[in-house]
């Protein structure tokens, strides 16, 4: 069953939607009211793999789907969503979201719905496989940071795939020291010199 999130101020098609997509093996989970941080915990804890965001939500939220989709990508990175609405022009004048992820929600009831439910499938395996690449490379650098054997690049893509890892709780946080870069190794190591000379 594919896990996917669903925000939207208007809640008298809740049971169809959900109905609808059940049928095509997609989980379709509503979120609930409040802010969009607390909407961003919602999908952590309920390990969404796709949202599905209406554009108007302001009946309930002091939010328009548009800016919560551009929150979410700098928060919880690489999670795909969909604006699902009937005012797509508004949607695509805001040139907060790409127009290929504004869809007509006549779509939920139209000959396109399976295809719909196709992209939303995919959307979620490739987050899926997304998320395992993190994982994997997170994996193998951290090793090497252990180990001292990590470049300055690298310790970059390390602290990059930290953040991502940290958002959606798959990762622990780790010992300060071992996300400190080395340069800042290096400096330190400078410092101590410096200070040892001085004191003679």
């Amino acid at each position: 069953m594919y896990v996917v999130g669903y925000i939207d101020d208007d809640t008298e098609l809740f049971d169809d939607y959900i109905s609808r997509l059940q049928d095509r093996d997609i989980n379709l989970m509503i979120a609930p009211d409040g802010s969009m941080e607390e909407v961003k915990l919602w999908i952590v804890d309920n390990n969404i793999k796709c949202m599905i965001v209406d554009h108007r939500l302001k009946n309930r939220y002091d939010f328009y789907g548009t800016d919560l989709v551009a929150y979410l990508k700098t928060e919880l990175v690489g999670l795909p969503c969909i604006i699902l609405t009937s005012y797509s022009d508004d949607s695509i004048n805001e040139k907060l979201v790409e127009k290929n992820n504004i869809v007509e929600r006549d779509v939920m009831s139209s000959n396109d719905f399976d295809s719909f439910c196709d992209t939303i499938k995919q959307c979620t395996e490739v987050f899926d496989r997304r998320m395992e690449s993190y994982k994997s490379q997170y994996k193998e650098l951290f090793v090497k940071k252990r180990n001292n054997e990590i470049t300055i690049g690298e310790e970059e893509k390390l602290l990059d795939l930290f953040k991502i890892l940290r958002a959606y709780r798959e990762v622990d946080d780790v010992p300060a020291e071992m996300l400190k870069t080395t340069l800042s190794n290096q400096l330190d190591s400078v410092l101590g010199k410096l200070d040892d000379l001085l004191e003679k």
